[in-house]
């Protein structure tokens, strides 16, 4: 059998056939088991049908992943199974009488699902995974694909005899699980066998708390069940997103007796705590109601053991006020604010009057709990002889409570003694549905009705952040938005303001509305109210923005100018009923004149809220975000976009940028300064390029490159002007000999002149001289930030001015750096002010003495980058959390030296006498110390000796080991034997250990799903694919070339049994696609994917170690909706690779593919033993 392209557990063997129709109570989803017949031997009439079509309500189904296999049968044939079913049936025969003493009475408890019993187990594959679910009316539940093998089986050794086949339950033997109508049956399609869709329960959901209040030593939390919500309304979306509704009830015994009037096919269990079901008739339609119900004045209560075994306690950090249980304050700030009706009974409370003090601590306690505000319609159900129609009234009079209640009504109920259940609870549900109505035409009017997603992703978080803070209210907006960051917004705005004067404060405000609406307005949120998200979000940033252009009162008119602009833009959005992008694109066009003679290096024009990081050939700089948007994924490659056209100015401009994955690592590489000394780190970066072999080219495994003087040189030659390591020694060699290595006559001559011109501050060489030479060798005309110096890389060179450190970069910050930074970097205007290329070399390798400063008008005079930061090492690293927003973890940090002398080593000086110190003069220990503040061996050991923990694996340092003195700056006659010395030290070990880390970190890891708790376990399984950020075959041949041994992945030092290297590359696209499984305990807790050499050492993938919870926000993941926030595809789709993920998550099904053959097998035989029984 093979499985179809478009899921949904339809199996087939045979041509494709379309299932038909079946009217039912709910919308059922048709699921079809194909057999072909032998075309041959079959007669003209359909004797014997082709298919049996087997329709599962919706409400039956719990679709997890599946976990990994414990055992299979392997090998085993349909024959051979069968066969062996029948001796099983055989040897146990005697028992089939009395199924308490049978196999099967005990299976049929071990696959209850009730509370308190065992963990779930199958009664036919005897696995406990729970992987597609069916529960069936007498509450047993089974594997989907084993009942349906079960009930295809069945339906084959009996359909010949009766049109009627009634299916039995394999556990208990109840007729209960469904019936197969043979006489429905056409020729094209076979008979329908419909499970019963009443009463059916979801398990592992219904049985349990949802959430509990528990007292522990360390005192009182939160056991909340986080993926409740999402999996009771995972399979409740038909067509389009569900809108669902929360009801409320709250009492005790009342309560119980009401709800299983009110949801007879919903069984009433009691829990320790809240629990949350769905309405299984409303289930699968487009508003499901979800259903909580509890016992507000419940007390602290012991943590049960089943709930801690399942769900990770969220500890309350705050004090309970005396005045204020907090009971209440969860029910008050968790629960009411989002229940569209609270339906109260009075009884079970204390009566009218405990009530009516209940409500009032609920108002004081819910006062400003969420923001915007959510209010709540309460139904008070009391007897009918106990209140009058003026209570109601006097009792909404007397609630101060008008943020929390929309209204408060009272609803009497007849006693029990007058009328049955269903006359008395009648009314209560009209009146229920009623309200329900009412609210949610409200929540539409306030745009506050929410999807069942972002319902489950809200109740989450006002869940733990009431635990942290229950004062503080619970901001629905940034809970469903990325965290806002006014900084940068109000001075990337400020400098589109001030650049664009000229264009008048109209357009601006139209532009500025327009870039709002796409950024409020990500895909897969939820849609709030246009003037709360401004005034929430952006209108800080505006005004502060404005200030700088305008007086105060003309920046508050500009800001609600801005805001008018944006709902207008909204409503524009609901008409045309397009995505934001698709109107801002439409805006652009239309102000394409604007944007052709407008050009900024500080704001990216296409959302006016981040710094352009990627520079086109039409002069306009697009930010790593719009690159997403307006780009496509370059095919065949990882984070690769392509754009084709400039979206301000429609030219066109065929540009592919690289961005960084969102749970990759970053590589770094730190060169130092020296001189002549720079050809050891150019021979060590060609020692390293050796050993990865041509086709890995080990600048394409850079994220961030630093250099200081010629390290400067060294990583501007080879990351802005892309020459290969090779090119770069012979550039260096020739540009160096070329000006220091003049005639000796001449040289003996010039030395007076040259001391002379030093004094003057003017330098002992010629630096018009050395600016011939640097722009003959690195271009006249390309800058750093332009679409020719454009690189994967970030790169960034040191230089020393007045003011101090400053940094010449080919990229902009995306965060504002502090004023106390330490240093500070050039921010141009235009693409006119950015430096030139050749500017950015001069002006980190001007050593005073040898050569005058030059003037930069951003920084102005510039000095060797050295006299500060000879290594850049520390600078780089503090730099990085800069450069994204999202601050990605240091995966390596490369530093490569220009040589240390052997004497440099700490060593305890002679034992001196305590006689008087010899007099010296204090310039050499002045002297001493400022040269020692250049040494790169120097920095290196303070830097690591101060690094963060967390850092301290990912920090490498290569150099050599100079035989006799350093040579001068400028002593070029050297560079030879620095090259000999450098090639006979080679980079060791250390080395290859480097570029293992380098690989290893060239590695990231995705998840392709929520993680799936496992059953009676806070563990959860995680699933996933390693990725790579280079090709496939080029990762494997540098990797082999690096480690000529076995590798396999590990977590935590626990095997997962899948190769590094074996069939991890996609024979379609050549990408490396491994797809894992593992598992966590906690989310919370520190993971680590590693790889394992056949010696026990391990490298840790790029993103590890990292706790998931760190993976589901890189993602957009949450377990409360599972859906992943906005975000433009990565990568082009291949359908190879989607295949090979999921026959991965498949692996189980398929290793006990034989087991379940033999179980079925056997239930199948031993149902064919029983009587017919005939449907009724």
């Amino acid at each position: 059998m093979r499985v179809s392209k478009k899921g949904r557990g339809k199996l087939s063997s045979g041509p494709k056939r379309q299932p038909s129709r079946i009217s039912h109570d709910h919308e059922l989803r048709p699921l079809s088991l194909h057999s072909e017949p032998d075309d041959r031997a079959r007669p003209e009439h359909n004797d014997s049908p082709a298919t049996v079509q087997v329709v599962i309500p919706p409400s039956y189904t719990d679709t997890t992943h599946s976990t990994a296999p414990s055992g299979a049968l392997e090998g085993l044939t349909t024959t051979d199974a069968t066969r062996l079913g029948s001796r099983l049936l055989t040897k146990r025969s005697t028992t089939l009488q009395d199924p308490q003493n049978s196999c099967s009475g005990e299976c049929s408890h071990t696959s209850s699902t009730r509370p308190g019993s065992r963990p779930f187990t199958c009664v036919f594959c005897l696995e406990s995974h729970v992987d597609s679910l069916v529960a069936v009316l007498c509450g047993h539940v089974f594997h989907r694909a084993c009942l349906e093998e079960y009930v295809k089986r069945t339906y084959e050794s009996q359909a010949q005899e009766t049109q009627l086949v009634r299916v039995t339950c394999p556990s208990c033997r109840a007729a209960c699980v469904g019936y197969a109508d043979k006489s429905a049956a056409d020729h094209t399609q076979g008979p329908v066998f419909t499970l019963e869709p009443r009463r059916a329960w979801t398990i592992g959901m219904e049985g349990t708390a949802w959430l509990a209040l528990v007292a522990e030593e360390a005192g009182a939390s939160l056991l909340y069940d986080a993926t409740r919500p999402r999996q009771l309304t995972a399979a409740s979306t038909p067509r389009r997103p569900s809108q669902a509704a929360l009801v409320c009830f709250l009492g005790r015994s009342r309560k119980d007796r009401a709800l299983r009037y009110l949801f007879p096919d919903n069984p009433s269990r009691k829990v320790g705590g809240f629990n949350l079901r769905v309405d299984h008739r409303t289930w699968p339609t487009e508003r499901p109601i979800l259903f909580a119900d509890g016992d507000p004045l419940r007390d602290c209560q012991l943590p049960d053991t089943e709930l801690l075994a399942r769900d990770e306690p969220i500890p309350i950090t705050w004090s309970s006020d005396p005045a204020l249980p907090l009971q209440d304050v969860i029910v008050a700030r968790c629960l009411l604010p989002f229940a569209h009706v609270t339906c109260i009974f009075a009884a079970d409370l204390g009566g009218l009057p405990s009530v009516r003090c209940l409500l009032k601590r609920w108002a004081v306690a819910g006062r400003d709990a969420t923001r915007p505000s959510l209010q709540t319609r309460i139904i008070v159900l009391v007897d009918a002889d106990e209140v009058s129609e003026s209570d109601g009234q006097a009792l909404f009079q007397q609630l101060d409570g008008s943020e929390l209640y929309a209204s408060v009504h009272l609803l009497p109920v007849s006693r029990g003694d007058v009328l049955s259940d269903e006359a008395r609870y009648r009314p209560v549900k009209e009146e229920i549905l009623k309200a329900l109505d009412w609210a949610t035409r409200e929540r539409v009017t306030t745009q506050t009705s929410f999807l069942a997603c972002h319902l489950a992703r809200f109740l989450e978080g006002a869940i733990r952040h009431t635990a942290q803070d229950h004062q503080k209210p619970f901001d629905l907006i940034a809970a469903g938005r990325p965290q806002p960051r006014p900084a940068e917004w109000a001075a990337c705005i400020g400098d589109f303001l001030e650049q664009t004067q000229a264009i008048g404060s109209e357009t601006q405000d139209r532009l500025l509305a327009s870039s709002l609406l796409l950024d409020a307005y990500p895909p897969d949120t939820h849609g709030f109210h246009p003037r709360d998200l401004f005034r929430q979000r952006y209108r800080q940033p505006c005004l502060d923005a404005l200030r700088g252009v305008a007086c105060s009162a003309a920046a508050t008119a500009r800001a609600d100018s801005i805001e008018s602009r944006l709902v207008d833009a909204h409503a524009c959005l609901l008409d045309q009923d397009v995505i934001p992008l698709a109107l801002h694109v439409q805006h652009l066009i239309e102000w394409r004149a604007i944007f052709e003679r407008l050009h900024c290096n500080r704001t990216c024009l296409g959302c006016l809220l981040c710094r352009p990081q990627h520079p086109l050939a039409c002069g306009h700089a697009l930010c790593d975000r719009c690159i997403e948007r307006y780009g496509r994924p370059a095919p065949r490659r990882e984070s690769a976009f392509v754009i084709e056209t400039c979206p301000l100015c429609q030219a066109p401009c065929v540009t592919s940028v690289v961005l960084l994955p969102p749970t990759a690592a970053v590589r770094a590489l730190a060169v130092d300064g020296g001189g002549v000394r720079g050809v050891i780190p150019i021979r060590i970066l060609l020692g390293l390029q050796l050993i990865l072999g041509p086709k890995c080219s080990l600048p394409g495994l850079i994220d961030v490159a630093f250099g200081t003087s010629a390290g400067g040189l060294i990583i501007l030659d080879i990351f802005a002007k892309h020459r290969s390591v090779t090119e770069c020694l012979e550039a260096f060699q020739r540009l160096l000999f070329h000006f220091f290595q003049g005639p000796p006559c001449s040289r003996l001559f010039s030395w007076p002149r040259r001391m002379i011109r030093s004094a003057l501050g003017r330098g002992l060489y010629d630096a018009n001289e050395l600016e011939s030479l640097l722009r003959a060798h690195y271009s006249d005309t390309q800058r750093l930030f332009s679409p020719e110096s454009r690189s994967e890389t970030k790169v960034a060179v040191t230089t020393t001015t007045e003011d101090g450190t400053a940094l010449v970069t080919n990229y902009k910050a995306a965060t504002l750096r502090p004023r106390n930074v330490g240093y500070r970097s050039v921010l141009a205007k235009t693409p006119e002010e950015e430096p030139l290329l050749w500017q950015s070399a001069r002006a980190t390798s001007a050593v005073p003495l040898l050569f005058r400063p030059l003037v930069l008008p951003a920084l102005g005079a510039c000095w060797d980058g050295g006299l500060r930061h000879n290594n850049p090492v520390a600078l780089c690293r503090q730099e990085l959390q800069y450069m994204w927003s999202w601050q990605p973890p240091l995966g390596i940090l490369i530093s490569i030296g220009t040589g240390t002398r052997g004497s440099r080593a700490n060593s305890p000086g002679p034992e001196r006498s305590c006689a008087p110190a010899p007099r010296s003069h204090f310039v050499w220990p002045v002297l001493r110390s400022f040269l020692e503040t250049m040494d790169g061996k120097t920095l290196w050991d303070r830097f690591r000796n101060q690094a963060a923990a967390a850092d301290q694996d990912a920090l490498s340092r290569l150099d050599i080991c100079l035989a006799g003195s350093e040579p001068r700056l400028d002593a070029a006659h050297a560079m030879d034997d620095l090259i000999r010395q450098t090639v006979e030290q080679g980079v060791g070990s250390q080395g290859r250990q480097c570029l293992l880390r380098l690989l290893a970190q060239s590695l990231f890891f995705e998840l392709v799903s929520v993680p799936e708790r496992e059953t009676g376990t806070p563990s959860y399984w995680c699933v996933g694919t390693i990725r790579c950020r280079v090709p496939g075959e080029v990762f494997l041949t540098a990797i082999r070339r690096v480690e000529a041994c076995q590798m396999d992945y590990v977590v935590g030092g626990k095997p997962l049994g899948i190769s590094v290297t074996d069939g991890a590359t996609c024979a379609r696209c050549g990408r490396y696609c491994v797809p894992v499984r593992f598992r966590a305990r906690r989310l919370s807790d520190t993971v680590s994917l590693s790889l394992r050499l056949d010696d026990g050492r391990q490298v840790p993938v790029g993103g590890f170690p990292n706790p998931m919870d760190w993976f589901l926000g890189r993602q957009g993941l949450s377990l409360a909706d599972g859906v992943t926030d906005p975000g433009a595809a990565s990568r082009d789709e291949c359908v190879a690779c989607e295949r090979r993920l999921a026959l991965r998550r498949g692996l189980r099904v398929t290793r006990l593919k034989a087991r379940r053959m033999v179980q079925i097998a056997h239930a199948t035989a031993c149902a064919a033993e029983e009587a017919q029984v005939t449907y009724e």
